[in-house]
């Protein structure tokens, strides 16, 4: 039984090894995908998509501009802060504001 052990040990141990080069092999070429993909200008193609994630930083803004903040942000669970930014309306009355507290994500790719 240890001998039967041993074995699959170490067959585990083996593909890990496999696996971890894979996912880095994938990993290189997703980046070469999603490269190309940018500079082509192109959003989608057979089901692979890139999009660019977007968040508003509700700490920063409370700090650089607390009397707006103050009208618009208040301490609560939510599912996004940019549900209540979009509600509240700060993009619409403070654009340069919002402006400076929203930040760009990496495009990511989806559909893989």
């Amino acid at each position: 039984m240890s001998e039967e052990l041993k074995e699959l040990v170490s067959q585990c141990r083996a593909l890990k090894v496999i696996v971890e080069i894979k996912n880095d092999e994938l990993k290189g070429l997703k980046e070469e995908l999603r490269t190309f993909m940018i500079d082509s200008g192109i959003k989608e193609f057979d089901g692979v998509e890139i999009r660019r994630a977007f968040s508003f930083d509700a700490g920063w803004f409370k700090i650089t501009y607390p009397n707006i903040a103050e009208k618009f942000i208040k301490e609560e669970t939510i599912k996004t802060v940019r549900d209540v930014v979009d509600k509240k309306g700060i993009k619409k009355h403070y654009p340069e504001e919002y402006q400076v507290c929203l930040a760009e994500g990496t495009a990511r790719l989806y559909g893989l």
